[in-house]
């Protein structure tokens, strides 16, 4: 929402904003009043994802995380839950749905970068709500591309990672007032 950008554009913004698809440059350019040369949106899609839906192959886990992706391979039903740095970090319904879904299905909790200590917040929740079958560490730190080739469905507030979920063919379910403005 730049509505009032000068013509010699914001030194604080960069001259170029490289987005991945015409959705993200209508988000940005919609407000401007104005065209201006300081600041151009560039549609240039994301390679690195390109590359993955493709089935680069070229990623192998490190050692510690073969068990972690064995688990996946057996597990029926792979969910993965996109955090964001909020709280709560997901609502109570969320994990009562957890509770009443097959035992057997795994549920993987990837936190936000930024606030991987929330870890420490979410382990008493799922405790508290009698979860056993979930994982945390390997979710947040393995690539994401990674797990979005390893998994059923993906779940989240509003994290961007539904737009990259649609690319392997992973439905998201969004919630919340700000998944209904971001993905009206």
């Amino acid at each position: 929402d730049w509505t009032q950008v000068p013509t010699e554009g914001y030194n604080l913004l960069p001259h170029y904003f490289w987005v991945w698809g015409e959705q993200t440059y209508q988000h940005i350019t919609s407000s401007w009043s104005t065209h201006h040369q300081s600041h151009q949106v560039i549609v240039g899609g994301n390679v690195w994802l390109s590359k993955w839906v493709e089935k680069w192959d070229n990623y192998h886990p490190a050692q510690d995380a073969l068990p972690f992706y064995e688990q996946l391979k057996q597990a029926p039903t792979r969910i993965l839950l996109s955090a964001q740095p909020m709280h709560p970090i997901f609502a109570d319904f969320v994990f009562e749905a957890i509770q009443q879904a097959p035992k057997d299905w795994l549920w993987l909790f990837r936190l936000h970068p930024v606030y991987r200590h929330m870890r420490d917040e979410l382990v008493p929740i799922l405790a508290k709500h009698n979860i056993p079958n979930y994982e945390i560490d390997f979710a947040t730190t393995e690539p994401l591309y990674a797990l979005l080739q390893n998994v059923d469905n993906h779940l989240t507030n509003f994290s961007s990672v539904a737009y990259e979920a649609l690319q392997f063919g992973v439905p998201s379910i969004v919630m919340g007032e700000e998944a209904r403005s971001l993905y009206d």
